[in-house]
């Protein structure tokens, strides 16, 4: 039974943040499940990374490298290239697997259906670690995804290494968007298999949310344009559809800055 288990890679990127590395290792640490593979992208830190690095002999198989990257898709595909397990999750700096049992679950759903690629719930926390809110994406839907409607929670997100490789990766020409891009090509292939189950407690403190709303929807719309899913396959409906979504993302954002302002 245990031979038939995956072995799963999870893949951290990391620069100048040794205390989330550690919050992330840790919870690694955590799993009752053994067939792991770490594998550590950081990106030249200078904050004493590569000694705690040189320390980190955990139980599972680590690997790691440290040199400049263009960005934090650069760095993922290079973790692609250094994974060796069967499955890859990518679970960054500061982010934690939410239980002990969470690997447990996910190798079991992997032997039970063989699904090229599956996702759980992400629960967001703040910077204490303590719970926001937690998101699920279920049941999944392709046209959703790729109108910006719904997204997959990529820290809770598992692909058959093959299948991504295969893929060629994350496409960094589509920034901070280039995780859904790469759902989007993998729900073509194939719908993903639902994993009904906090996977990753989420520090909501990322580069996403630097993020203007007008720029994501346009992101969005070279997503449906690179993968032959325009808006009722229209430009000009698909042009349409992007103006309203960025003017209605910009003014929930405003909004939700006011109710900021006037709660302090």
């Amino acid at each position: 039974m245990e031979d038939q288990l995956p072995c799963i890679s999870i893949v951290t990127v990391v620069r100048n943040n040794l205390q989330g590395l550690i919050t992330t290792a840790e919870s690694i640490q955590r799993q009752k499940y053994n067939k792991i593979e770490h594998v550590i992208v950081d990106g030249a830190s200078t904050d004493g990374t590569l000694d705690w690095l040189a320390a980190y002999k955990p139980n599972y198989r680590v690997s790691f490298i440290s040199e400049p990257d263009n960005g934090i898709y650069d760095a993922m595909n290079k973790g692609i290239n250094l994974a060796s397990g069967d499955v890859v999750q990518f679970l960054n700096g500061g982010d934690e697997l939410a239980s002990d049992s969470v690997l447990n679950i996910v190798a079991q759903s992997y032997h039970e259906s063989r699904w090229d690629w599956a996702y759980g719930q992400i629960r967001y926390v703040n910077g204490k670690y303590e719970r926001i809110r937690e998101y699920s994406f279920s049941p999944f839907s392709l046209k959703k995804l790729s109108m910006g409607l719904a997204f997959t929670p990529h820290p809770a997100t598992f692909v058959k290494r093959s299948g991504i490789e295969t893929m060629g990766g994350f496409r960094s020409e589509f920034g901070f968007s280039a995780d859904q891009e790469m759902a989007v090509r993998l729900g073509k292939q194939a719908s993903p298999s639902i994993i009904d189950t906090v996977i990753t407690n989420y520090l909501i403190e990322g580069a996403h949310g630097a993020s203007k709303p007008a720029d994501t929807a346009r992101r969005y719309a070279r997503i449906r344009r690179a993968n032959g899913l325009l808006v009722g396959g229209s430009r000009v409906l698909d042009a349409g559809f992007t103006i309203a979504l960025a003017t209605f993302w910009t003014a929930r954002a405003q909004a939700g800055r006011l109710r900021q302002y006037t709660n302090r």
